[in-house]
């Protein structure tokens, strides 16, 4: 069996964590944005082929690539309540004096718990809205990886006060994450990656209820 190799990318105005996930031949990217010319040159040298993007939610430093990416005929996976915010002023671009983002929409809407394969990587969607309503943090298990978005961050949390943003939903989304009994690798969507078991005992989320 192919390692699965992980490779984070700091992209964009917001400093976004892009990933590529590689198995074999194979990749798919996580939250693809900033600069197209650096994932294509390591997917070029690598000899890798894209089968897929995976979203984990909808505002613009997330997104920022998926169109480039649909026009080579690549699918892109969202949560269904966001899909709308690829195509939309709601995906808080225009809040950022970005006047010619490049609007889209997804091929795949996702739902809590649907499972799918990309990249010959098997993947589980947990819905996790509060940063966003349709956040998804995607689970690989072969490569103990959890891809939070700006669910959870290393010691912190997504904040809520954007649009769709709620934070009852985003603390009962912590809780519904920290039933797993498993210590994946926690790749989030800024910041440091960190490690799920570190943060069910340290992430303070529960103190600001």
């Amino acid at each position: 069996m192919s390692e699965v190799i992980i490779r984070r990318f700091i992209e964009g105005v917001l400093e976004t964590n892009t990933y590529i996930v590689s198995k074999g031949a194979d990749c798919l990217i996580v939250d693809p944005t900033g600069d197209s010319g650096v994932l294509d040159d390591y997917i070029s040298k690598n000899n890798l082929t894209l089968c897929g993007l995976l979203i984990t939610h909808g505002h613009f430093d997330h997104t920022g690539l998926v169109k480039h990416y649909r026009e080579k005929g690549v699918k892109a996976y969202i949560g269904a309540k966001d899909a709308k915010m690829l195509s939309s002023k709601s995906n808080l671009a225009l809040a950022m004096g970005i006047y010619d983002f490049p609007y889209t929409e997804a091929d795949v809407l996702l739902s809590d718990g649907d499972v799918f394969n990309v990249a010959g990587m098997e993947i589980r969607a947990i819905s996790t809205p509060g940063h966003t309503p349709g956040g998804i943090t995607y689970l690989i298990d072969e490569a103990n990886a959890m891809f939070s978005g700006d669910t959870m961050f290393r010691l912190s949390y997504g904040r809520t006060d954007l649009y769709g943003g709620d934070f009852d939903k985003l603390l009962k989304s912590f809780k519904k994450l920290f039933e797993i009994d498993r210590d994946y690798m926690v790749y989030t969507g800024h910041g440091d990656i960190t490690s799920f078991l570190y943060e069910k005992r340290n992430n303070p989320i529960f103190l600001s209820e």
